[in-house]
């Protein structure tokens, strides 16, 4: 299987605008779309 690594920076803490804006419900949500991905390294 080959690996593929997604590097997001718009879930930090420092979104990268002011319109974009996430609580910690939305980041939770994202998280579990990536895990179920099978993505197992998040930061």
């Amino acid at each position: 299987m080959k690996k593929i690594s997604i590097l997001n920076t718009t879930s930090n803490d420092k979104e990268q605008t002011s319109q974009n804006v996430m609580n910690p419900i939305h980041k939770l949500q994202i998280t579990l779309k990536l895990k179920s991905f099978g993505v197992n390294h998040i930061e």
